[in-house]
Order: structure tokens, then C-alpha cells, then sequence
């Protein structure tokens, strides 16, 4: 009573990184006909019970104009997944396994960090639904900690389900310009590594809003991860407060001077 339940979008987007140092998933192909083959909105319904929103690439939908509405979510379309890998190389063999011309299966583990339900179920979701493509995926879970710092960022891992919570500011050289520190994927596009540093250098936003847009295209062809969606945070709002905007409390809290109590 007196407590309003709301639910505002963050500044996250939750993944499938695929380590591009694997020779699997260099083809842009590959990744592709991956983010056709998970079933996102069913993740968002099953496991998040509806507390997320579909994703359009790696700019999440709370940056408003600087992320673009008008492109198509990826649609779940196994068969058009199936149709990109062929073209990549890699058919089903008799005994429904995916193998490349040299016989080779398509078999790799996906990390996720230990003890939370949520991450551990999407990930068991992003199993279930690449198996039924023929891959061979098994899960590693691991302490959160020690998956970042022993496997991450030396690179020693094949796939890993984890997230990044960004400034409210569509700007992701660091996390997916070629070589940089936070692009643990090894993804590298040199017109999106054109178009991320064209988008840090200018202040003017219908510039910006141009320069993210082309982004979020190029990055549709040729994805840096699969992107399975943005979640929202859910927030108990007392029915006195007034000022607070829609956002993460995070960034709600950087406007505090909006905020007032009714008496």
C-alpha cells in the first residue's frame, strides 16, 4: 500500500560474446545465423517473466534516439539459421551433428558465472536452441570473479553469457572497436571502428544520431555478439515520490534534483 511497482529500461545489454580468435566464429555468417537460431522473446517471457525488452543490436532501447527503433528485431527463423550456416560451410551430418567439410563437429563451451538463476537458465535456452541447429554445446559455470579474470580476458574461452552496464551515452568504441581493452570478443569491422570513433569525435547529436544509426546496420551484418536483451530494473516506488524519471536508479539518481516527497 502506498508502493507502486514499476519497471524502467537500464543501460544494459545481456549477450552470447563469441571469442572471434575461434576460428568457428569468424564468419559473420556464423554469428548470423546464431542470433536467428535463439529464441530471445522466449527467454524474455520464460525466463525473465516479461522483464526485458527485444533486443536491435548492442545500443540498448533506453537511449531513445540514438537507438534505432526502425530496424527489424532479429526474428527466431531456425531454418534461415541452418540455410546461413550451410553457406558457411557447416551441414548437418547424418547423425544431425553440424560438420564442416573436413568432418569437423561444431562444438564449444559456453561459460556463465555461477549461482544465478536467471543468467544459468538463459544459458541453458541458448543450449538447447544451438543443439537443435546440430551444434555440440556444453555449459562451464564458474565463480563470476575468476570466469572474468582466468578466462575473459586472457581470452581463453570459446562463448560466455554476460552483460555490460555502459554509461548512458550510445558510445561503445571501448567495448567493440578493434583491439580495444573491453572488446574481449576479438571483433573487429574497420567501418564500425570508423563509425565508433567518428561518433566519440563529434558533440552535435543529429550527427550522432546518423553516425550510431549506420552502426547499428553494420553491426545487423555482421554482429559483435548475440545480443538476447535488454533488461529492465524492477523498482518499488513510494506513491509520494515525485521526479523520478523512468530510468535505472543509477541514472534516475544523476537527476535527484527533480525529486521531491509529498507530505
Amino acid at each position: 500500500r502506498g508502493v507502486t511497482i514499476v519497471q524502467n529500461a537500464i543501460v544494459q545489454h545481456f549477450y552470447v560474446g563469441f571469442n572471434q580468435g575461434r576460428a568457428a566464429f569468424k564468419p559473420a555468417l556464423v554469428r548470423q545465423a546464431m542470433d536467428l537460431a535463439v529464441d530471445k522473446q522466449a527467454i524474455i517471457d520464460g525466463v525473465l517473466r516479461g522483464a526485458a525488452d527485444p533486443p536491435r543490436g548492442t545500443i540498448p532501447l533506453v537511449l531513445g534516439d540514438f537507438h534505432d527503433a526502425s530496424l527489424p528485431a532479429t526474428p527466431y527463423a531456425p531454418d534461415s539459421a541452418r540455410a546461413l550456416l550451410a553457406r558457411a560451410g557447416w551441414r548437418a551430418a547424418p547423425d544431425g551433428r553440424l560438420r564442416d567439410a573436413a568432418g569437423r563437429p561444431f562444438a564449444f563451451t559456453l561459460l556463465v558465472d555461477k549461482g544465478n538463476p536467471t543468467r544459468e537458465q538463459a544459458a541453458l535456452a541458448v543450449q538447447q536452441d544451438l543443439r537443435r541447429l546440430g551444434m555440440d554445446v556444453s555449459i562451464e559455470t564458474m565463480e563470476f570473479a575468476t570466469l572474468v579474470r582466468d578466462r575473459v580476458l586472457p581470452g581463453d574461452y570459446d562463448a560466455v553469457l554476460i552483460w555490460w552496464t555502459t554509461p548512458p551515452d550510445p558510445d561503445q568504441f571501448a567495448f567493440y572497436a578493434t583491439g580495444q581493452d573491453n572488446n574481449h570478443v576479438r571483433y573487429s569491422n574497420r567501418r564500425v571502428d570508423s563509425l565508433l570513433a567518428a561518433g566519440r569525435a563529434t558533440l552535435d547529436s543529429a550527427r550522432r544520431r546518423e553516425i550510431y544509426a549506420a552502426f547499428q546496420r553494420e553491426e545487423a551484418a555482421d554482429p559483435p555478439v548475440l545480443v538476447l536483451f535488454y533488461p529492465r530494473e524492477i523498482l518499488a516506488v513510494s506513491a509520494r515520490l515525485r521526479g523520478l524519471l523512468p530510468l535505472g536508479l543509477r541514472d534516475a539518481l544523476r537527476h535527484s534534483e527533480r525529486l521531491a516527497l509529498e507530505r
